[in-house]
């Protein structure tokens, strides 16, 4: 009866044991080639219900053994067939054995490193569930070693392990709860009680440190650092740099400053690449389209080829023409242009083709391009102008075009859905509607290094608009984008490069300006349809300043009539923010304290000395602790002050005994201070605690518990082993 008793007394712990358990298997998918883990699962489960139920060694062994070449059978016969399973197991395990002796591990076919999985779980959960439900010890390790294990594949891989580490924190305290239930309630008068004050204090917490604001990292990120000195691109982290696979955005990057180009200038601008318009719920794609997507530019002269396939500006936009001059690095496969492009010159000696849909300008195989020269036409957008547009056009109506650009994947959370709805429901117009979605995001954290992936079954904008709000360009782009065609504004991602890092002109480039562009400025925004001003683009991502004009009119004093300003122009004089440097506020004013690695190793050294003076004289402190706290004592608190007497007494070796009575280790005590202080605060103390009439204390005796106080200031230990 006793032993059934102690069995459902260990269901809790076995319940929480088989959770933490499965939180160790769930990254694996992400981390390795690993795509299944429910017979894991099925595994650990079946095992811990099998030694729960105390099946007997000879029995359970077998039984177990069985179970897992049966799971065996699940996880692979589709590799081997139903029936030669068997046979293409057996000679696998044993073509591998060879491979034990030589070394050849890589060589182990996935079957038998399956297998080796198992039996590694068959030993986890042997020691797990002996040490936390049998013996009810070693949970603590076992917390911070699967925390820890959690926060590794949470840096090192896709893995975004929040939500695991939250679980087995909670359990965690849930557990040490329960395997102090006979301790703790015996302070209940009710066994149930204690449970439901357990559960609401745990929940109360997670909840608090889930929900609660939380500082922005005052620490560079050590392991970004570390990562990039010893790989230039490791498996969970690239470096920054144009791609062009966008299927699968999210995950950290490192800052490379590797020249691209330079651009001879007197307008400075975006340099595209590309536009994509299909939005996966993981990342950015073209839209196949059955229509012919290529088109071919105009020979005007022998070089020069025109622009007639692709319009950005409407006739309401004006526009002012430009030249831009390029010097490639390297030799890209695509051309990078501005947007208004109206002309290409470089050493082509045919047409130039364009892809409508994407708007890539592919450089002919086999043809060096090293330098050219564009055409473009620099857009100034009236910001009033495009307040007044509040419905579709022509264009916009069609369902080619409304089905390219408000485009949203069928699984797309709803509360994604809502927060557009309720950014734009009251907002007269699309520019408005445009402008409060922008600037949703300004209290979002620019952030390059510590980005996670989104899980398998995540949406990569609803990850960074309710989770995480911290990310780099593509995270903000993308989110704007989703949200504008949420509330059926049509818009686009656009890809390429920012203006880049401007060195001063000089009179060989016409006094005009040298922006050099490096992989750091890869970078992607978003461009709104506006019927009669064309595409207009958008700048989402914090610490980034759209370089295109904005224009209003605006009431000025009484010696000015009107002016044209721009609410958003880039200051010339502020340099382009680069990818590798961290936004972590709106604000330019520098800190107090530089914080350097210097400053951290002061304030390390700083804490060690004072916690090691602290611990050295702790007797001293809480002798004058103790002063300070009764200085004003009388009859309400000297008993407490006496208790807090004989505590320190203890921690300097004059320890009470239980065999002891109070007058006796107060007999005690003088005996070894050589005084009589104690026998008189004792005495005191006993008639406060029994006696019925008010009792007095005397200043005297406030002196005598001082003095009995200052003499432990030191241990006495050694004296007492003399004595």
């Amino acid at each position: 009866m006793k032993k059934d008793h102690m069995q459902m007394k260990h269901i809790p712990l076995l319940v929480i044991l088989f959770f933490i358990l499965i939180q160790w298997l769930k990254p694996l998918p992400m981390a390795t080639d690993m795509y299944r883990i429910d017979v894991f699962i099925i595994f650990i489960g079946v095992w811990l219900v099998g030694s729960w139920l105390g099946i007997r060694k000879l029995i359970s062994i077998p039984l177990k053994s069985m179970l897992l070449i049966l799971l065996l059978h699940t996880a692979s016969s589709h590799v081997y067939g139903e029936s030669s399973w068997l046979n293409g197991f057996l000679h696998d395990v044993a073509a591998d054995f060879g491979h034990l002796f030589t070394g050849e591990w890589k060589n182990w076919t996935p079957i038998v490193r399956t297998l080796l999985f198992f039996i590694l779980l068959w030993v986890s959960c042997s020691l797990s569930y002996r040490w936390v439900v049998q013996k009810q010890k070693g949970l603590l390790f076992l917390l911070i070693l699967s925390i820890v294990y959690l926060a590794i594949f949470d840096t090192f891989s896709p893995y975004y392990a929040k939500q695991s580490v939250i679980g087995v924190t909670a359990l965690g305290f849930i557990t040490i709860g329960l395997q102090n239930t006979a301790r703790i309630t015996s302070l209940f008068k009710g066994y149930p009680i204690f449970h439901v004050q357990l559960l609401a204090a745990i929940t109360c917490c997670i909840l608090i440190g889930y929900f609660a604001p939380k500082l922005a990292p005052q620490w560079p990120d050590p392991i970004s650092g570390f990562t990039s000195l010893t790989s230039a691109k490791s498996e969970g982290t690239a470096k920054v740099g144009y791609s062009t696979d966008d299927s699968r955005l999210g995950g950290p990057f490192l800052p490379d400053d590797t020249p691209v180009f330079s651009v001879i200038t007197a307008n400075s601008s975006y340099w595209r690449v590309e536009v994509k318009d299909f939005y996966t719920g993981k990342g950015w794609e073209n839209s196949d389209r059955s229509e012919a997507q290529l088109d071919v530019g105009i020979v005007d002269t022998p070089s020069q080829f025109v622009n007639n396939a692709m319009n950005w500006y409407g006739p309401l936009t004006k526009t002012e023409p430009a030249r831009a001059s390029f010097n490639l690095n390297g030799l890209p496969p695509y051309f990078i242009y501005p947007a208004g492009l109206i002309s290409i010159e470089a050493p082509i000696e045919w047409p130039l083709d364009i892809d409508r849909v994407s708007e890539k300008i592919p450089i002919p195989p086999s043809t060096v391009v090293d330098s050219y020269k564009t055409n473009f036409s620099v857009p100034e957008f009236p910001i009033e102008g495009l307040k007044s547009v509040n419905s579709p056009d022509e264009l916009e109506n069609t369902p080619y075009f409304k089905n390219m650009y408000t485009q949203l994947p069928a699984q797309l959370p709803q509360r994604v859905k809502d927060l557009s709805l309720t950014l734009t429901a009251d907002k007269a117009n699309r520019y408005d509607k445009v402008k409060a979605i922008e600037n949703y995001f300004a209290d979002f954290t620019y952030e390059m290094k510590d980005v996670p992936y989104p899980q398998e079954n995540q949406d990569y904008v609803d990850q960074f608009l309710f989770e995480t709000q911290k990310g780099y360009c593509n995270n903000f782009s993308s989110a704007m984008i989703v949200l504008l065609r949420a509330a059926d504004i049509p818009s686009r991602w656009v890809k390429g490069y920012t203006e880049g890092e401007k060195t001063s002109g000089t009179a060989e480039t016409n006094y005009e300006d040298i922006y050099q562009v490096t992989n750091n400025n890869a970078h992607s925004w978003v461009e709104v349809y506006f019927p009669g001003y064309g595409w207009v683009p958008f700048e989402p991502t914090k610490g980034f300043t759209n370089p295109y004009r904005f224009t209003q009119e605006v009431v000025a004093a009484p010696q000015t009539t009107s002016e044209t300003i721009d609410p958003i122009a880039k200051p010339a004089e502020k340099p382009q923010k680069d990818f590798s440097e961290e936004v972590t506020g709106t604000t330019t004013q520098k800190p107090i304290i530089q914080w350097t690695w210097k400053t951290s190793i002061m304030i390390v050294v700083f804490v060690l000395i004072v916690a090691a003076l602290s611990i050295k004289h702790r007797l001293r402190l809480l002798s004058l602790f103790l002063q300070l706290r009764y200085r004003n004592m009388n009859e309400k608190n000297f008993a407490s002050a006496y208790h807090a007497l004989v505590k320190q007494l203890g921690r300097i070796g004059l320890p009470h005994k239980k065999t002891q009575t109070l007058r006796e280790y107060a007999l005690y005590v003088d005996e070894h201070l050589r005084s009589s202080y104690m026998q008189k605060l004792t005495d005191i103390y006993e008639q406060i605690t029994y006696s019925q009439r008010e009792i007095h204390i005397p200043a005297q005796i406030k002196q005598h518990w001082v003095s009995v106080l200052k003499q432990t200031t030191s241990p006495i230990k050694k004296d007492l082993d003399k004595a």
